[in-house]
C-alpha cells in the first residue's frame, strides 16, 4: 500500500473515524473521502515527507481542530473541509503552504477574528478560491490578508502564476458529485458550490481562470477593505449576510472580469457607485437589505437587474424600483400630507369643522338672547313697557 497514489472513496456510507495509518502512505497524492458519515477528529499524523496535493473530507461529521501537521504537506494544493463540525480559529498557518490553490472551510464552527501570521509577508500567495462562508468569523477583515492573494491580482508577463493548474498538476479530481479523472494535464475537474443571491449553484470544473471569494453568513464588521479592488482576477465575490458598514468602495470597478457580486444583507450606506456600470461581465448583482440611498445607476449590465437586487433599501430610487427620483437624483420629498391621507379626505374634514362652527354660533346666539331676558333688571322692563304704551 505504500505505492498508493490516489484513493477516492467519496459518496459512500463510510462511518467511523479516520485511520491514523494514513501517514504510512508515503506516495499518496489524492485522498477523497468526501460525502460519507465519518466522525471524530482529523488525525495529527501528516508527516514531513508527505506528497499529498489534494485532501477532500467535505460533507462528513468531523469535529475538533485542524491538525497543525497539515503544514507538513508542502505540496498541498486543494483542501476541502466544508460541511463538517470543525471548531477552530482561522488557520492562518496554512498561508505558509507555497502552492495552496483552493481552501474551502464553509459550513463549520470556525470562529474568531481572521489573524495573519506575522512570519509570512505574503500569506496564501497562490490561493485561487477561498470559501469561509457560513461560520462564525467576526471582526474587521484584514487588508493584509487580501494583499497576500497575489494569484488573484493582475498577472505579470514574466510571472507564470496563472498557469499553475495545467503546469503543476497531472491529474484531475472532483468533489460534490462529479467523477474522478486521472491523467489530465490541462485542467482540474473539481466541482464546488458557490452561493449567488442565497442560492447554491454548482460549478463543474475549475479552470485556471476561476477565482472566487465567499465570506457570506459570518459576523464581519467595519468597512469593506478598499484593497479588495486590487484582486482584479476575481470572478465571484460574496460578502452578503454580514455586518459590513460604510459605503461601497468605488475600487470595485477594478474587478473588470467579475461575474457575480453579492453585497446584500449588510449595513452599507451611501450611494451605489456609478463606476460599477463599467463591470461589463457582471451577471449577478445584489445590494438588497442595506441602507443605501440615491439613484440606481443605469447602463450596460445594470439595465438587466430586477427589483430583487435592490429591495430593502427604502431610500433608493429609480428603475427598476417603482419609486421615482427627483431632478437631482435623490428620492422625491415626502408630501406634507400624511402618506395614507389623500387631499379629498382633508377637504371633508374642513367641511365637518365649518359645520360645527356654524351650529355652535347659532346655538350661542339663541342661548345669549334668553340669557339676556332672564337677567334684564325689573326697572328696565317697566320702562320698556311704558315706552311701548306711549307709542301705541
Amino acid at each position: 500500500m505504500t505505492i498508493l497514489t490516489a484513493l477516492d472513496l467519496s459518496h459512500n456510507r463510510l462511518s467511523g473515524e479516520l485511520p491514523h495509518c494514513m501517514r504510512n502512505f508515503n506516495s499518496l497524492q489524492l485522498l477523497n473521502l468526501g460525502s460519507n458519515n465519518l466522525h471524530g477528529s482529523i488525525p495529527w499524523t501528516f508527516g514531513i515527507n508527505s506528497v499529498l496535493t489534494a485532501l477532500v473530507l467535505n460533507e462528513n461529521q468531523l469535529e475538533g481542530r485542524l491538525p497543525r501537521s497539515l503544514v507538513n504537506c508542502t505540496q498541498l494544493k486543494f483542501l476541502d473541509l466544508g460541511k463538517n463540525k470543525l471548531n477552530d480559529t482561522f488557520p492562518d498557518w496554512l498561508g505558509a503552504l507555497p502552492g495552496l490553490l483552493i481552501l474551502i472551510l464553509h459550513s463549520n464552527n470556525f470562529h474568531g477574528r481572521l489573524r495573519t501570521s506575522q512570519e509570512e509577508q505574503q500569506p496564501f500567495p497562490k490561493l485561487q478560491i477561498l470559501d469561509l462562508s457560513d461560520n462564525s468569523f467576526e471582526g474587521i477583515f484584514p487588508s493584509r490578508l487580501l494583499k497576500g492573494f497575489k494569484a488573484m491580482m493582475e498577472d505579470d508577463e514574466n510571472d507564470d502564476a496563472m498557469q499553475y493548474i495545467g503546469e503543476y498538476v497531472d491529474y484531475s479530481i472532483e468533489s460534490h458529485g462529479a467523477k474522478e479523472i486521472i491523467g489530465s494535464e490541462t485542467s482540474i475537474q473539481y466541482s464546488i458550490a458557490l452561493t449567488f443571491k442565497s442560492i447554491d449553484r454548482e460549478i463543474n470544473g475549475i479552470s485556471n481562470t476561476l477565482v472566487a471569494i465567499d465570506l457570506s453568513s459570518n459576523r464581519f464588521r467595519g468597512a469593506i477593505p478598499n484593497s479588495i479592488g486590487e484582486l482584479v482576477l476575481v470572478r465571484y465575490l460574496n460578502l452578503s449576510h454580514n455586518n459590513f458598514t460604510g459605503s461601497i468602495p468605488p475600487s470595485l470597478e477594478n474587478l473588470n472580469v467579475i461575474e457575480s457580486l453579492d453585497l446584500s444583507s449588510n449595513q452599507l450606506t451611501g450611494q451605489i457607485p456609478r463606476e460599477l456600470v463599467n463591470l461589463h461581465f457582471l451577471e449577478i448583482f445584489s445590494v438588497a437589505n442595506n441602507k443605501l440611498d440615491g439613484a440606481i445607476p443605469h447602463g450596460e449590465q445594470f439595465d438587466s437587474f430586477d427589483n430583487s437586487s435592490y429591495l430593502g433599501n427604502i431610500e433608493l430610487c429609480g428603475a427598476p424600483l417603482s419609486k421615482k427620483c427627483g431632478e437631482d437624483g435623490s428620492p422625491p420629498p415626502q408630501s406634507p400630507l400624511a402618506e395614507n391621507d389623500p387631499p379629498s379626505t382633508n377637504l371633508d374634514e374642513w367641511k365637518i369643522i365649518l359645520m360645527g362652527y356654524g351650529c355652535g354660533l347659532i346655538i350661542s346666539l339663541v342661548a345669549g338672547y334668553y340669557t339676556f331676558l332672564a337677567r334684564t333688571p325689573l326697572w328696565l322692563l317697566k320702562l320698556m313697557r311704558q315706552i311701548k304704551l306711549v307709542m301705541a
